[in-house]
């Protein structure tokens, strides 16, 4: 350390020593996930960089990148060469999270187009696709996100879709629907009970409040479509734990989930975690940790307290490099 100042972290001093001075401490590598293999005497280090314990392969570990990034300075060469590509990888999503024009083919019926942010918000969610069971559009009220998602099944073809949205909303759906779907598919409007909930090629249109009258062992969609998506962030609710069992068994069978809001919650970000735990559970970890990390929760002598919001910067950049875009009226 000689001509260093010992002010400097750990990590640093660490990233300086060569594989062999390395090799007697720990170290990071990369096996679908960050794993931090070293003594028990330095369980500290990942444990304070918010890294979690296997208990079965015994290693400390983190699909996290922003937790990753802490442990930089013990990367072996195939941990340095993944987080690189990660990154590369997050920084464009967050490019696209707030995109106002992209180049991304979307079918559109005769006599029709999406507007140069619409068809960005489409190609996002296309993107998300390809790495999460989920994704958000949070746009500001009045831009169309009705029409992207008609742009989103246009681009899918799914052959069963489900759509959930408050009651008054429903017709509106039905009528955007026909107005922009390129497809041949049936169009059901759900109100009373004589719904066959079993046809293939058809999109159900249902709200909240009515969600039991689907028979569980329909629960499975190719694409569920769930608008005003803050109606659900109270888990303890009927309508949010049919939309929770409907989504996670589509899910479970390749399915994909879309959440729509022009609120996307930042005061409580406790109200997100339904989303979230649906959308991209391996990126925003369990209850605990995410409580923990942006909601401030703390035990006040009663019970625990979840109302609070703590690193709010990082959890806006975490939703834009994973599952959200979101853009304003006055930008497009």
């Amino acid at each position: 350390c000689q001509g260093v100042d010992f002010s400097c972290s750990v990590s640093y001093i660490i990233s300086r020593l060569t594989t062999k001075d390395r090799a007697v401490m720990g170290y990071v590598t990369y096996n679908n996930r960050f794993e931090w293999k070293g003594t028990y005497e330095e369980r500290l280090i990942p444990k304070n960089a918010g890294w979690k314990w296997d208990p079965d392969k015994r290693v400390w570990y983190t699909t996290i990148l922003d937790y990753a990034s802490k442990l930089k300075g013990y990367f072996d060469e195939k941990a340095a060469q993944q987080y690189n590509s990660l990154l590369e990888k997050k920084n464009r999503k967050l490019e696209l999270s707030s995109a106002t024009n992209s180049d991304f083919s979307v079918p559109a019926p005769a006599g029709r187009d999406y507007f140069p942010f619409q068809k960005a918000g489409i190609h996002f969610v296309m993107e998300v696709f390809k790495e999460y069971p989920g994704a958000l559009i949070a746009d500001e009220m009045g831009t169309g996100k009705t029409i992207q998602s008609a742009g989103v099944i246009n681009v899918m073809n799914p052959d069963r879709v489900l759509v959930v949205c408050p009651a008054s909303l429903k017709y509106n759906w039905e009528r955007e629907l026909k107005r922009w779907l390129i497809h041949q598919k049936d169009i059901i409007v759900v109100n009373g009970d004589d719904v066959d909930f079993s046809l293939k090629n058809t999109i159900y249109i249902i709200n909240y409040d009515i969600l039991h009258r689907i028979p569980e062992e329909h629960y499975q969609y190719n694409l569920i479509i769930v608008d005003e998506c803050h109606y659900i962030k109270n888990p303890k609710t009927k309508r949010s734990k049919f939309v929770k069992s409907i989504t996670k068994t589509s899910v479970k069978n390749g399915g994909k989930v879309l959440f729509l809001t022009g609120t996307p919650i930042v005061n409580r970000p406790i109200e997100l975690y339904p989303i979230l735990e649906l959308a991209a559970p391996s990126a925003f970890g369990n209850f605990w940790s995410y409580a923990k990390r942006y909601c401030n929760a703390h035990y006040n002598g009663y019970g625990w307290d979840f109302r609070g919001a703590s690193n709010l910067e990082e959890l806006q950049g975490k939703l834009r490099s994973t599952i959200m875009i979101r853009r304003l009226k006055k930008d497009v």
